[in-house]
């Protein structure tokens, strides 16, 4: 493997772990998202109960 061949292939590497990272943050924020409107629905929910 050449030189640029091992580079070409780290750089795909990293590109990918960027792209999974990126994938990942997007699905947490969504994640904490929705948990917020979870929370605020299980607290409309309890006042209720009350």
């Amino acid at each position: 493997m050449t030189p640029e061949e091992r580079f070409e292939r780290i750089e795909k590497q990293i590109e990918f772990i960027v792209n999974k990272q990126a994938e990942f943050y997007a699905r947490q924020t969504q994640f904490y998202a929705d948990l917020s409107k979870l929370e605020e629905q299980v607290n409309r929910n309890s006042e209720q109960m009350h």
